[in-house]
């Protein structure tokens, strides 16, 4: 498009020349030299202009299921949605048999509905599994960490309340638990009935300071069981279900891919 632009402004300057020489609004001979003069001046003009239009495409924006599952020569962070699975369920009587799976957000709380089960404190229970296929066979981990970071964007009321975002903790003895889940379950599927009991392995954090806060467990011992015995994954609820107490994750669904759950694996 560029060059044929160019090309249609030198052929209308060409017959400009031709008109001016047509009609005899200037001598023959200083026309000449005119001429000559242009059609340099205007050959250069279209030789840089031509090259400049010949510049090198953008690069494609870099792909986000590879950018997070980096591996260095000891190290593998695994944050891609393609290779997590993560889901959270809810006990209260109207969504007890439903999957929270391709929400923005992660809940693990206890709070009282103003609409349904008034005298009841749901529970909530967020579930994660990590795809470990690429760690060498055979692999035992040094050290591994989960980070889950605060979703500061999603409002967590229902319309007629006064929005909220991120952390709400009314207890600060109440600790947030991170533990092993030892059978199987799939994020489209888990729901508060079906879910597995009986996780193992729990690793406990007080409460947030902030309502941003992010959190980070040392799940070393949980992967290297994970890679003998099975990899079924991770659950994170509260220590105890008493009060209005929210920890509010973004998901891998989430719309910042680089504050989805990540894990960390050095080997």
């Amino acid at each position: 498009m560029m060059e044929f632009f160019a090309y249609n402004c030198i052929i209308r300057l060409c017959h400009c020349i031709l008109l001016v020489n047509k009609f005899n609004l200037i001598e023959t001979f200083k026309l000449s030299i005119m001429q000559k003069h242009t059609y340099f001046i205007l050959t250069f003009i279209c030789i840089t202009f031509l090259s400049s239009c010949q510049k090198k495409q953008d690069p494609e924006p870099e792909n986000q299921s590879s950018a997070f599952k980096s591996t260095t020569s000891n190290q593998l962070t695994i944050q891609s949605s393609q290779l997590i699975q993560d889901a959270y369920v809810i006990s209260f009587s109207e969504a007890a048999d439903k999957s929270f799976y391709q929400e923005p957000k992660l809940l693990a709380l206890s709070w009282k509905d103003f609409y349904w089960d008034y005298d009841a404190f749901h529970q909530d229970y967020i579930f994660i599994r990590f795809d470990y296929s690429a760690l060498p066979t055979g692999t035992a981990v040094g050290k591994a960490t989960v980070t889950l970071y605060a979703d500061t964007t999603t409002n967590f009321a229902r319309p007629r309340f006064t929005p909220e975002y991120g952390h709400h903790v009314d207890n600060s003895n109440i600790n947030l638990v991170l533990s092993e889940v030892t059978r199987g379950w799939g994020d489209s599927i888990i729901t508060y009935y079906n879910r597995p009991v009986g996780s193992i392995n729990a690793i406990s954090l007080p409460a947030p300071v902030t309502k941003s806060q992010a959190y980070t467990f040392d799940v070393t011992a949980i992967v290297n069981d994970q890679l003998i015995n099975g990899n079924y994954g991770f659950e994170i609820a509260l220590s105890e279900f008493t009060g209005e107490n929210r920890w509010s994750f973004y998901s891998s669904e989430g719309p910042y891919p680089h504050l989805s759950p990540k894990i960390v694996l050095e080997y």
